[in-house]
């Protein structure tokens, strides 16, 4: 996610970029060129981009007006094996070991330049303030110009268990 002034035109921004040696770059089947190529980013833009080998990768980009951005989050000393961060939906999923006690967890997250975060009311701290996440947890982030968007986090428990097991050709 990158963030621009609310003055600027999303439907048409140049963007400036640095590949691998050998890689190409496209959008929608049309060759990128960097300080070149216009786009418009007023939703996401996937840039697929091709090695000199033939690997291709894809790389999604999201402009932001808001400044009410969580760029970033996890979990203190917590095991987890993912944290999706939706920014178009403004949720995020944490995935944490089943054992895991939700219900102090503190969260590390960075913002947007100049956001500041509440939960219920309560000011954020990153890495200091505890919150109960056996629930889904609202995180407010407010801009500097002032606009809040709600942030929606779920934890959710899993584990390495077998639910089910059969013999397919044996007799009972």
């Amino acid at each position: 996610v990158a963030y621009v002034s609310e003055e600027v035109d999303l439907n048409s921004l140049i963007a400036s970029f640095d590949m691998s040696t050998g890689a190409v770059a496209s959008v929608g089947g049309v060759t990128q060129n960097s300080k070149v190529t216009d786009n418009d980013f007023s939703g996401k833009v996937t840039y697929e981009v091709k090695s000199l080998a033939g690997e291709l990768k894809s790389w999604d980009v999201i402009i932001s007006k808001t400044g009410a951005e969580i760029i970033d989050f996890q979990l203190a000393d917590v095991s987890y094996s993912t944290v999706q961060i939706d920014s178009e939906s403004q949720s995020i999923q944490v995935y944490v070991n089943e054992e895991t006690d939700l219900s102090n967890l503190k969260a590390g997250f960075s913002l947007s330049s100049g956001g500041v975060a509440s939960v219920g009311g309560l000011a954020q701290e990153s890495g200091v303030t505890g919150n109960d996440f056996s629930g889904i947890v609202t995180y407010q982030v407010n801009s500097q110009a002032g606009e809040e968007i709600n942030w929606e986090v779920t934890v959710e428990p899993v584990g390495a268990k077998i639910t089910s097991f059969q013999f397919t050709d044996a007799q009972y």
